[in-house]
């Protein structure tokens, strides 16, 4: 049976929301706190199944909607217009909202330090996919946190998860002969990159070569995660309209 965890609204200083899901802190003093995010398309309730692992590892679970995404305050037309031309201001934006987030836990849940030999304790962030995005941007960013909040976020930073990383999340180009569902050329329009997306992101591949890094280059495959879940599962899950708005305009 899957471990019952609570849903939360979490409001910054700014005024931003941001919607999680929380397993609680076990029943130990050492334990670790785990801080996902959610990629592209699919919000965080997709994730919710970690949660029933998270007290026998002695882990606390909080996985969050990325803005946009279910009950996290959308971004504004300004605000994506400055995603859209790679401007500063929004990663040093993001870098605060996310140190505002870790604060509250560490000031309200009492989340533990860091132990000595750094084996337990602490904050771990977890991007999933392009959510990775959001916590590399949190850690590229330290200019944008004010030294207080710095000082105060570093005994509880222990370690980062870059889960599945696109190559865009990283800073490089994708390599050359590789499909790209973002920028298909039979789809017309944002809505038809969606409907292709989604297959092509939740197909199983079998890579010719993994040692070479060659992919298999096809668009999708029969065996997708996303046909094992009931229709009540896809709505729950997907974010047709958050992947929409912050894809850059076709």
């Amino acid at each position: 049976m899957m471990q019952a965890y609570t849903e939360n609204t979490l409001k910054l200083p700014d005024g931003v929301e941001i919607r999680y899901t929380d397993s609680g802190a076990p029943d130990t003093t050492n334990y670790t706190t785990l801080v996902g995010f959610n990629g592209t398309g699919f919000n965080s309730y997709s994730m919710v199944g970690l949660h029933e692992y998270a007290h026998k590892y002695h882990v606390r679970t909080v996985l969050c909607n990325r803005r946009d995404y279910r009950g996290s305050t959308p971004y504004s037309d300004a605000e994506l217009e400055e995603l859209y031309a790679g401007d500063q201001r929004f990663q040093d934006r993001l870098a605060l909202q996310i140190a505002w987030l870790l604060e509250h836990f560490i000031q309200h849940e009492n989340t533990p330090h860091v132990s000595a030999d750094r084996a337990a304790g602490g904050f771990i962030l977890m991007g999933w996919s392009s959510g990775n995005g959001i916590t590399l941007a949190f850690l590229g960013s330290p200019k944008a946190i004010p030294r207080q909040l710095y000082e105060t976020l570093e005994p509880h930073l222990r370690g980062l998860v870059l889960y599945d990383p696109p190559v865009q999340a990283l800073g490089f180009p994708l390599p050359g002969g590789v499909y790209n569902a973002f920028a298909d050329p039979e789809c017309a329009t944002k809505e038809q990159l969606f409907d292709h997306f989604v297959p092509w992101v939740s197909s199983h591949y079998k890579h010719p070569d993994i040692a070479s890094g060659l992919l298999s280059g096809s668009k999708c495959t029969e065996k997708q995660t996303v046909s094992k879940w009931t229709d009540e599962e896809k709505a729950r899950y997907r974010d047709k309209e958050a992947a929409l708005r912050s894809w850059p305009p076709k």
